[in-house]
C-alpha cells in the first residue's frame, strides 16, 4: 500500500474551509481472525523515538491542543517537558504569585499589607522573566514563523515589555523619592490568558469578544431609546420645579436624565425615580411603564438572547475547530503507525500506544475501548475509524474496587477476622449511614437552640464515623467518594479549629470565635443528609458534574474583576476617608467618636444618599475593598448610590467607569454565565436521569454487554456520565450539531470526488492513501 503524505493532484478539497474528509480503506486482505491479527504485511514494532511521537500525539488529541510540528526526538522531548505536569503546575505558582502581588502593592488601604516597592517590584520582575523563559521555551519547540504568526505570543510578549517598562520606571521613582505611577497593572491577566494552561478562558473570552460585535446593534438602540425618553422627561418636567429626595432639580439636565434612565433600566432606583412625577400627576406612572416595558422587559430580553445566541453560536465554532484540529493530528498519528506498511491501525500497535499512554488501563479496558473502534472485529482499524480514538479514550469508565487496600497488605489476619468482617458489613449497612444522618439532625438542632455543651461528643462520633469508614473501605476507595470527601474536611477542620484554640491564649471573645467556626462547620454536614434523597441528589451530583464549566465563567468573572478593580484603585483610591477604626463607635452610631471622625473626613458626601447608609467602606482604598464594590455593582441594587458617591467626590465623568462595567459584565458576561449555566445544568440532568445520552454512551453498554459474554470481567464496567476536563463537556453539548454539520460537508466532498472519479482515464490502476492536510486528514489514491 502506497504511504506518500503528498496530496494526488485531482483530490481537491472543494470550498471545505472548515472540515476533513475521507473514505473508508477497502477491507481486502483484512483477517477477521480477532485483535492484533492480519493477512498482510507483518506488524513491525516502532522505534521507541516514534512510540514517544505517537504518544505524545494522541495526548494531545485528547486534550485538544496543538500538537509538535516536528517528530525530532529533541523537540519532542522538550515539547513534552513544556506541558509536564511539574511545568503546568509550576507556571500556575507563578501567575498566582504575580496576580496576588496587587495585595501587597500600593493602595493598600485597610489591609495593611503594603510593602516598599523595591519588595514587590523585584518580585514581578522575577515573574516577568520567568515568563519569557517559558516563552523562549515554546519558541523551541514551534518554527519561527508558527511562533511570530500566533497573536497570543505577540500579546504577551508585548504585554511583558509594557509591564517590564512599568515597574522599572515606578521602582526608579520610588527610589527617587519623587513617587511613582503605575499605568500597566491592569494588562497582568493578558499574559496568562494567552498561556496554553488557561486556554479555556482564553477560548471562552474570544467567543464573549466575538459576540460584543454582534449584541453591540442592540445596546446602541436601547441606548438610544433610553436617550428619546430622557428627552421626552426633560423636556415634560423641567418647568413643573419638582425636586427628588435629595433636593435636587427633577429631569432638569440632559446627561442626569438619562443616567438615571439608564439605572431605571437596572430596576434600582424604582419607584424613587418616578415618585417626585407621580406626586404630580398619576397619568405620569404611564409614561414609566411604557418605558419600563420597552427597555427593561422587551430590549434586555433582547439583548439577553442576541448574547447567548451568538456566543452558543461562536462557542460552538470553537469546538468544531477543535474537533478539526483533532482529527488533523490524529491523522499525523495514523500515517506515523502505518508508515510500517500496515494496512490500517492494529490491536498490538492500539495496545502498545495505550498502556504507554495510560499505564493505569488495564488489559480489558483496552480491549473494550479498541472494540469500540474495530466494531466488525476485522483485526484493523481504518483512519475514518481512528479519528474517534481520542474521544473513546476519554470515555470516563468506573471500574469497581478490587477490595485490597492497605490493610490487606498490612494486617490480612485482623482485617479478614470474623469481627472485622461483621464490622465492615455494619458500616456497609444502611442501618449505618441513617444512624448518622440522625445524628447529625441531632446536633444541627441542639447547635440552632444554642446547647453546646454536647460539642465534644459529637465531634468524636464524627470522627469515628470517619475512621470506621477508612477502615472499611481503604483510604484510595474512601477519598474517591465526594461526600466522604466532604466529611473529612468538616470534621477534621473542626478539630483544626479546637487544636489551634487549645494551643494558642484566647481571650473570651476569642474563644467564642472559634466555637462559632466550629459549629458552622458542622452545620455544613446538613448538605450531606440532604443529597442523601434521591430528588436533591440527582440536582446536587449535577452541579457538581458542572462544577469545571462553572469554575470557568467564575474565572472569567475574576478576571473582570481584577482589570476593573485595577483601574478603579487608580481613579478613585484615597477618595474616601474609612475612619479610625481605634476610636469608640460605629458609623451608623450618631454622636460616637468613629461617627464623628468618619463624617469629619468626608466633608464632600455629607448630605448624600451614600453617606447616609454609611457606604464608606465601599471604597478603592485597597483591591479587596475594591472587588466588593465590584460584586455589589453586579448585583445592581444601590449601584447608582455607589456611582453617585464617587461623582460627588470626583465629577460626572466617573459615571462612564461603572456604566461600562455594568455593560461588559453584568448585561454581556453574567448573561452568557447564566444561560450556560442553565443549558449545561439541563444537558448534565438528563445525562444523569438516563433521559438521553452521550454519542458513546449507548456503544460503550452494547459493547460491554456483548464483549461480557466472552469476558465477564469487561461487564464490570460503568460508564460514568460525569466529563473528567471541560473540552469533554463542551464537545458533548455540541457533539450532535457538529457531527450534523461535518457529516454533511462529509457527504459533499465525497460527491466532489466521486465526480472526479468518473472523469478520469480509464485504465488506470490506484492505491488509497492517507494524506493530512492543513485542516484534517483524508484518503487519496495515487498512481499504482
Amino acid at each position: 500500500m502506497a504511504t506518500t503524505a503528498e496530496k494526488s493532484p485531482n483530490r481537491k478539497q472543494k470550498g471545505l474551509s472548515d472540515t476533513l474528509i475521507l473514505t473508508d480503506f477497502d477491507a481486502e486482505n483484512r483477517d477477521t481472525n480477532g485483535p492484533g491479527t492480519s493477512n498482510g504485511a507483518p506488524h513491525q514494532h516502532l522505534t521507541e523515538n516514534e512510540l514517544l511521537f505517537a504518544v505524545t500525539l494522541m495526548k494531545d488529541a485528547q486534550a485538544g491542543r496543538e500538537s509538535v510540528y516536528t517528530d525530532d526526538p529533541d523537540i519532542v522531548r522538550s515539547y513534552r517537558l513544556y506541558y509536564s505536569s511539574f511545568a503546568v503546575y509550576f507556571m500556575m505558582v507563578v501567575v498566582t504569585v504575580h496576580i496576588g502581588l496587587i495585595l501587597f502593592e500600593t493602595p493598600g488601604g485597610a489591609l495593611g499589607l503594603e510593602q516598599p516597592a523595591w519588595v514587590t517590584v523585584p518580585i514581578e520582575l522575577i515573574c516577568l522573566t520567568l515568563y519569557i523563559l517559558r516563552a523562549r521555551h515554546l519558541r523551541t519547540i514551534c518554527s519561527k514563523e508558527r511562533f511570530w504568526n500566533d497573536r497570543k505570543n505577540i500579546t504577551v510578549m508585548g504585554v511583558i515589555a509594557i509591564c517590564f517598562l512599568d515597574a522599572l520606571l515606578y521602582l526608579g521613582l520610588e527610589l527617587s523619592g519623587q513617587g511613582g505611577f503605575r499605568f500597566a497593572r491592569f494588562l497582568r491577566p493578558l499574559i496568562y490568558i494567552n498561556f496554553s494552561e488557561f486556554k479555556q478562558i482564553r477560548r471562552a473570552l474570544r467567543s464573549i469578544r466575538k459576540t460584543m460585535w454582534g449584541v453591540i446593534n442592540t445596546v446602541i438602540l436601547l441606548l438610544l431609546t433610553i436617550l428619546i425618553f430622557a428627552l421626552l422627561f426633560n423636556k415634560l418636567f423641567r418647568d413643573k420645579r419638582y425636586v427628588d429626595k435629595s433636593g435636587e432639580a427633577y429631569f432638569e439636565r440632559l446627561d442626569d436624565s438619562f443616567f438615571d434612565l439608564y439605572v431605571l433600566v437596572t430596576s434600582a432606583n424604582f419607584p424613587d425615580v418616578m415618585m417626585p412625577a407621580y406626586y404630580g400627576s398619576r397619568w405620569y406612572a404611564v409614561g414609566f411603564a411604557v418605558f419600563l416595558v420597552i427597555t427593561m422587559y422587551m430590549f434586555l430580553s433582547i439583548v439577553l438572547a442576541v448574547v447567548y445566541s451568538d456566543y452558543r453560536k461562536h462557542l460552538k465554532e470553537e469546538i468544531k475547530s477543535i474537533i478539526l484540529h483533532k482529527r488533523e493530528v490524529l491523522g499525523r498519528l495514523y500515517n506515523v503507525l502505518t508508515r510500517t506498511g500496515e494496512s490500517g491501525i492494529t490491536f498490538e500497535q492500539w495496545q502498545v500506544l495505550v498502556s504507554r499512554l495510560h499505564p493505569e488501563f488495564g488489559a480489558n479496558r483496552i480491549v473494550l475501548l479498541w472494540r469500540l473502534m474495530d466494531e466488525q472485529q476485522t483485526g484493523y482499524v481504518s483512519a475514518r475509524r481512528f479519528r474517534d480514538s481520542a474521544d473513546i479514550l476519554n470515555i470516563s469508565l468506573v471500574v469497581p474496587s478490587s477490595g485490597r487496600n492497605i490493610f490487606t497488605k498490612t494486617i490480612p489476619r485482623i482485617y479478614n477476622s470474623k469481627q472485622s468482617v461483621m464490622l465492615k458489613e455494619l458500616v456497609r449497612s444502611r442501618y449505618f449511614t441513617h444512624f448518622f444522618d440522625l445524628v447529625i439532625i441531632v446536633n444541627a438542632i441542639l447547635i440552632a437552640v444554642d446547647v453546646d455543651d454536647l460539642e465534644p461528643v459529637f465531634l468524636t462520633m464524627f470522627t469515628l464515623e470517619i475512621l470506621l469508614k477508612v477502615y472499611t473501605y481503604g483510604p484510595r476507595r474512601f477519598s474517591r467518594n465526594g461526600w466522604n470527601r466532604f466529611d473529612f474536611i468538616v470534621v477534621f477542620g473542626c478539630i483544626l479549629v479546637l487544636f489551634i484554640a487549645s494551643v494558642s491564649n484566647l481571650d473570651a471573645e476569642s474563644e467564642r470565635t472559634f466555637l462559632d467556626i466550629l459549629l458552622t462547620l458542622r452545620v455544613l454536614r446538613i448538605a450531606k443528609v440532604i443529597g442523601g434523597f434521591v430528588r436533591f441528589r440527582v440536582v446536587i451530583s449535577t452541579i457538581g458534574n458542572i462544577f469545571n464549566a462553572i469554575a470557568m465563567y467564575g474565572a472569567i468573572v475574576l478576571t473582570m474583576y481584577y482589570v476593573f478593580a485595577i483601574v478603579g484603585m487608580d481613579l478613585f483610591a484615597g477618595k474616601i476617608y474609612e475612619g479610625n477604626s481605634t476610636l469608640a463607635g460605629g458609623v451608623f452610631l450618631e454622636g460616637s467618636p468613629f461617627y464623628i471622625d468618619i463624617h469629619a473626613g468626608n466633608p464632600k458626601l455629607e448630605g448624600t444618599e451614600f453617606a447616609s447608609n454609611g457606604y464608606y467602606a465601599n471604597n478603592f482604598n485597597d483591591f479587596l475593598a475594591a472587588v466588593v464594590v465590584l460584586l455589589e455593582l453586579t448585583v445592581v441594587n444601590q449601584w447608582h448610590v455607589l456611582t453617585e458617591g464617587f461623582v460627588v467626590l470626583t465629577s460626572k465623568w466617573a459615571r462612564i467607569y461603572f456604566v461600562i462595567f455594568h455593560l461588559v459584565t453584568v448585561v454581556l458576561i453574567m448573561n452568557i454565565f447564566i444561560a450556560f449555566i442553565i443549558e449545561a445544568f439541563v444537558l448534565q440532568l438528563a445525562l444523569n436521569s438516563n433521559d438521553i445520552k452521550d454519542r458513546w454512551g449507548d456503544k460503550v453498554e452494547e459493547e460491554i454487554l456483548k464483549t461480557s459474554l466472552e469476558n465477564s470481567e469487561i461487564q464490570q464496567f460503568k460508564v460514568d456520565t460525569k466529563a473528567k476536563r471541560l473540552e469533554i463537556f463542551l464537545q458533548r453539548m455540541f457533539d450532535e450539531e457538529v457531527t450534523k454539520e461535518l457529516a454533511h460537508l462529509d457527504r459533499e466532498h465525497n460527491i466532489a470526488i466521486a465526480r472526479e472519479d468518473s472523469e478520469e482515464e480509464q485504465g488506470r490502476s490506484r492505491a488509497p492513501t492517507i494524506v493530512n492536510g492543513p485542516l484534517g486528514y483524508y484518503e487519496t489514491e495515487t498512481e499504482a
